[in-house]
């Protein structure tokens, strides 16, 4: 599989209040998942998603949790639910995309990827990876129109010009 591009963004960890908000809980695991701690990411979001059973953006996280510890189909499963509760968002869509492929699952996530482009047009990433998805499907037509947009999105992006 092409190296492909989970989207995450990196925090810095904060002094823990008294009583964790969410806002500390979230970069809590965001800081486990840089390092590459699933399961206490897992550990952490546990008993906010039971709090909070709708909120879309722990689901999300929880969703790359599963996918850094390999566990493709229960990633499926979260990002569906972050979407679930706010589709809207287009990482949400581009990190199903990226689960799916690496399941296996080449159509649906052709779709995940097309939905999160329609969301974001500019979405490097998810553009990044409907190539390397049409790359690995030897579809290289395609997978090259894809590159040389995403080019056009972020020049410098070093995934692309290997790739190409």
């Amino acid at each position: 599989m092409q190296d492909s591009c989970l989207v995450l963004e990196l925090v810095s960890v904060m002094t823990p209040p008294a009583t964790p908000t969410i806002t500390y809980i979230f970069e809590q695991v965001k800081d486990s998942l840089n390092q590459g701690k699933a399961l206490q990411a897992q550990s952490l979001l546990a008993p906010l998603l039971a709090q909070h059973p709708q909120l879309a953006d722990a689901w999300h996280l929880m969703g790359i949790s599963h996918y850094i510890a390999n566990d493709l189909q229960n990633a499926c499963l979260a990002f569906q639910k972050a979407i679930l509760f706010n589709s809207k968002k287009p990482d949400f869509h581009a990190n199903l995309g990226l689960a799916l492929q690496a399941n296996g699952q080449f159509d649906e996530a052709k779709s995940a990827y097309s939905l999160a482009i329609s969301l974001e047009p500019k979405h490097t990433e998810a553009v990044f990876n409907l190539a390397t998805l049409h790359q690995e499907q030897q579809l290289l037509h395609e997978a090259i129109d894809l590159y040389l947009r995403c080019l056009k999105l972020r020049p410098a992006h070093a995934k692309t010009h290997f790739n190409l």
